[in-house]
């Protein structure tokens, strides 16, 4: 999911033009990645999601524009 990510940061240009909040969300969804991937779903899950879904609202500009 991080490589989908990062992946999608550079093609859209996001990377270069981030703000705060970007670089919070990201920031969260690598602690939420962590989380999952160390044995604690419970946590991790909720945080990765959240970012998730920021970044998808951001991208379609519904909200986040």
């Amino acid at each position: 999911f991080m490589l989908i990510l990062a992946g999608w940061l550079i093609w859209t240009g996001r990377l270069q033009r981030m703000s705060t909040k970007d670089g919070m969300a990201l920031g969260a969804a690598l602690v939420g990645a962590v989380l999952a991937a160390k044995g604690k779903p419970a946590l991790g899950a909720p945080i990765l999601l959240g970012a998730a879904i920021y970044f998808w609202l951001g991208a379609s500009g519904l909200f986040f524009g």
